[in-house]
């Protein structure tokens, strides 16, 4: 009887403890409370709570399969001579209303937090609380289980109370770095676009796009979405006890900053080291590997944010490891491109190093430990700028100095050219005059040709009135020759003077100076060369050679020369074995 006397005591006493519990203020920045009493809600008032002494809590954990929402009953006591400004956040989470009693305002005051509740807080849960001077407070929170209906297992988040003041100093501190950052982004932004404006080289526009996807991911991981915008969760997820995990703007505003930043750097590589042209399959093989990469992000977010299922938690892995394996790829096209004595290469290398490994390092961290208060994303960052803006400056002297040397090459092409068109106009003037001598000499050559012509037919008339002449002269001898045989009474002196006269070959002689002057105008040099070719050539022999040349007949020639045209036929034969046997046909010599 004794003994169950005195384990009753033993309970009611640590009842009455666990009733009594109370958490101290300290100079510690921040408490810690993971012993609280709970009490399953039955859709209780807060007036029931704050004034129903019968209701019993017990320290137990939230099941979101008993009930859907939980009272915590937690009490503080502040020796402190000043009222003490703190804020309170759970471990996990989980939606709640906060029940205080300003000492202030001297009334209970609600507030809400949650993932989907937007306050001035960057990180979700936060909410401000007040406790009073050298007293001993109860504030209560009441937790919503609603979201966390899919969690198979019990959960009791850990509360946090922090002094505002800290959290103020360090929220301060991060601000002033992400805004600095933010600055020296759009101060390098704003250069930039003015550099890519001015050279239009597409480099700068990669490299301000890689800033520009730096902006929107620092502003999401260092979740300030949250203040900007009240659009809150996509899509929430209980893994387990101490792993809740949750997609919201910030989340999402991190993937497509890196997908920029990525696709920026890979474009930039693309570019600075000409590979389209110099690399043909490095260029392939970095457009596909940022293809698969826009895939990576583009279908976890999708499948997420659309709640069909939490995918983007099992691919973060993938999607870290997808980028570690893209930076190597850009360092080994870089590696391929010095060995090609690409002149940019070895700049674009030194750029790379630095930020490629702390660009992998704080894959690493957020894959493998989530701190949104790490600044190795901006020391990535800043470092890339730097090594970017270096090799950038030196890739700008590079083309300076070709630019220098196409200029130059430009110059002396250009002086060439001006000689080449001055030889040019020389050549016309040249041709110009060719061209007005030879139309003089046409002018002069038709002339002479009208000349020749008239000649010629002066001569070929003259030739045929001789002919006409000795046809004449013939039958006048006939005529003779017949008188003399029908008339013998008559003196033979006189016929046969008058035959002889006829016989004579002055008049003919006569007739052939004439035509061989006539001839000679027509044909110039005609006998001096026919002579030089053939020296043992007579008089008869040229006189021939002239009748042929002009194209007369035999019978033509015989009446020219006063003989039978058989004569004319073996004078021909003659003509021809003294000539070797190149005598001519008409009109040819």
């Amino acid at each position: 009887m004794q003994r169950l006397l005195l384990i009753f005591l033993l309970i009611n006493l640590t009842a009455v403890n666990l009733q009594a519990q109370v958490n101290y203020l300290s100079k510690q920045d921040t408490l810690r409370i993971s012993t609280y009493q709970i009490l399953a809600d039955k859709n209780y008032s807060f007036s029931k709570i704050l004034n129903d002494t019968t209701l019993k809590y017990r320290s137990d954990s939230l099941s979101a399969s008993e009930h859907s929402s939980y009272w915590v009953k937690v009490k503080i006591s502040n020796n402190y001579p000043e009222d003490e400004n703190y804020v309170i956040n759970l471990s996990i989470p989980l939606p709640y209303r906060l029940y205080f009693f300003h000492p202030k305002q001297q009334r209970w005051q609600r507030k809400s937090a949650g993932l989907a509740v937007a306050n001035a807080y960057r990180q979700n849960g936060r909410l401000k609380i007040v406790f009073p001077k050298d007293a001993t407070s109860t504030f209560y929170l009441k937790i919503s289980m609603a979201e966390a209906k899919g969690a198979k297992f019990a959960i009791k988040p850990v509360i946090f109370l922090e002094k505002e003041k800290s959290l103020q100093h360090s929220e301060q501190l991060l601000t002033y770095h992400l805004w600095v950052s933010c600055i020296v982004l759009l101060s390098f932004i704003v250069y930039n676009f003015y550099l890519y404006i001015y050279l239009k080289d597409k480099a700068y526009l990669y490299f301000m796009i890689i800033q520009i996807g730096a902006i929107l991911f620092l502003f999401g991981v260092r979740l300030y979405f949250n203040v900007a915008f009240p659009i809150r969760v996509f899509n929430v997820s209980y893994m387990s006890v101490e792993r809740v995990v949750y997609y919201d703007i910030n989340k999402l505003a991190q993937h497509i900053g890196i997908f920029i930043t990525m696709w920026g750097i890979t474009q930039f590589t693309r570019v600075y080291l000409n590979t389209k042209e110099l690399l043909p399959k490095c260029d392939r093989l970095l457009r596909y590997l940022i293809f698969g990469y826009a895939l990576m992000e583009a279908i976890p977010t999708f499948v997420t944010i659309t709640g069909i299922f939490y995918l983007d938690y099992y691919t973060i892995i993938y999607d870290n490891l997808y980028i570690q394996f893209l930076l190597v790829v850009i360092l080994i096209v870089g590696l391929i491109a010095y060995q090609h004595k690409i002149s940019t290469a070895k700049y674009f290398l030194l750029a790379n190093i630095l930020p490629i490994i702390l660009v992998v390092a704080s894959s690493i961290h957020s894959a493998t430990q989530f701190n949104v208060d790490s600044i190795l994303p901006e020391i990535a960052i800043f470092s890339q700028i730097l090594t970017f803006g270096v090799a950038l400056t030196a890739r700008v002297k590079l083309i300076s100095e070709e630019l220098s040397k196409k200029q130059l090459e430009a110059l002396r092409l250009e002086a060439e050219i001006e000689i080449t068109a001055y030889q040019h106009l020389i050549l016309e003037q040249e041709n110009k005059q060719v061209t007005s001598l030879m139309e003089t000499e046409i002018g002069k050559n038709n002339v002479l040709k009208g000349e020749l012509e008239v000649n010629h037919r002066e001569l070929v008339g003259n030739q045929i009135y001789i002919h006409q002449k000795n046809v004449l002269l013939a039958e006048l001898a006939k005529q003779v020759q017949d008188i003399g045989l029908s008339n013998p009474h008559l003196k033979p002196e006189g016929l046969n003077h008058i035959q002889s006269s006829l016989r004579e070959n002055a008049y003919l002689n006569l007739q052939w100076d004439k035509f061989k002057l006539h001839f000679e105008r027509v044909h110039p040099q005609f006998f001096e060369n026919l002579k030089a070719s053939h020296p043992q050539l007579t008089a008869n022999d040229l006189r021939l050679c002239a009748y042929l040349h002009i194209n007369l007949s035999t019978k033509e020639i015989a009446s020219l020369l006063h003989i039978a045209p058989t004569s004319v036929k073996q004078a021909k034969a003659r003509l021809n074995k003294k000539m070797g046997g190149t005598l001519p046909k008409r009109g040819k010599l």
